[in-house]
């Protein structure tokens, strides 16, 4: 695709100057510079991906976290044809891991978030399943569906095991899951997923919507902030987040369910990449270790 091209032909943003990836996230996102200011041009083929954004964003408007606002093409769409969708800028930094203060100010955004999120109204018939991501976020395809497609797979039998271990624990406790509440949730939330200015959370980016229960969303971060960048994990830590999640919110700690969604959310991280390669005809399985030393050590922890 010319981007240049196709946001001079959808989008009235002016002469535009620079295009460049952004630092973190994937390779479909760019920072656009035009004469009329900054721009984040994203490629989406997920068209009600836009529609929940642009629902939540316009909730969003009134309270203390933002989310950057969808520009309208010149025909009033929120996406173009060619998959394209132009968001306003917001200043600030975003950074691949959070330490000390801003670990708990993350914290406490993700929760006063999902708050915020419980009032989007929603149909599981908006939520479209077009590839082997989408079928994962489903508790109910990994615990009914995934392991055949496991079976088949040429994998370590090592990793098979453990894949159909930590399944068999989601399936067995799947019936107390699912009597927990349920709303949209961001399920993306990496420490590059929220804007800072001078280490405080200013807005929240690349809405990834799903429907769970709120610790879900938690339990992503926790993978990727946590477990994801440390070498040795401890329990105690993990207890750490959900206290600091919980405080002074007069809620009881839900430490076992919490453990639960770790090892959902271990389990997707696997399995998402890992039906994605088997359909590559060179497979790099390897690149997979760290994820099943997660998952282990999550396993453990439950057992």
């Amino acid at each position: 695709m010319d981007l240049k091209r196709t946001i001079d032909e959808n989008y009235q943003i002016g002469i535009i100057i620079d295009i460049q990836k952004t630092e973190y996230g994937s390779g479909n996102t760019f920072i656009v510079v035009s004469e009329k200011g900054k721009f984040i041009a994203k490629l989406m083929n997920k068209e009600y991906e836009i529609i929940l954004y642009d629902r939540v964003q316009k909730s969003l408007h009134s309270s203390a976290i933002k989310q950057p606002r969808v520009i309208q093409t010149i025909s009033g769409n929120l996406i173009c044809l060619d998959s394209l969708v132009l968001f306003e800028y917001i200043e600030g930094e975003t950074k691949k891991y959070a330490i000390d203060l801003i670990e708990l100010n993350l914290i406490d955004v993700i929760y006063e978030y999902n708050q915020e999120l419980k009032n989007i109204s929603f149909s599981i018939s908006e939520f479209e399943v077009q590839n082997d991501w989408d079928r994962i976020r489903s508790l109910d395809y990994i615990c009914n569906e995934a392991n055949e497609r496991i079976l088949g797979l040429q994998i370590e039998e090592e990793w098979r095991k453990s894949l159909l271990e930590c399944i068999g624990i989601l399936k067995d406790k799947k019936e107390s899951i699912d009597e927990l509440d349920t709303q949209i949730i961001h399920m993306d939330l990496g420490a590059d997923n929220f804007i800072l200015k001078d280490n405080v959370v200013f807005a929240v980016i690349d809405f990834t919507p799903d429907i769970n229960n709120e610790l879900y969303a938690l339990a992503h971060f926790v993978y990727w902030n946590y477990l994801w960048r440390r070498d040795h994990h401890y329990k105690s830590s993990i207890d750490f987040y959900l206290n600091h999640y919980y405080k002074s919110k007069e809620k009881v700690v839900d430490y076992h369910n919490f453990y639960l969604f770790l090892l959902n959310a271990s389990v997707y991280r696997i399995l998402g990449p890992l039906f994605e390669m088997s359909n590559l005809e060179e497979k790099n399985y390897r690149s997979l270790i760290r994820r099943f030393e997660i998952v282990d050590w999550i396993k453990k922890e439950l057992l």
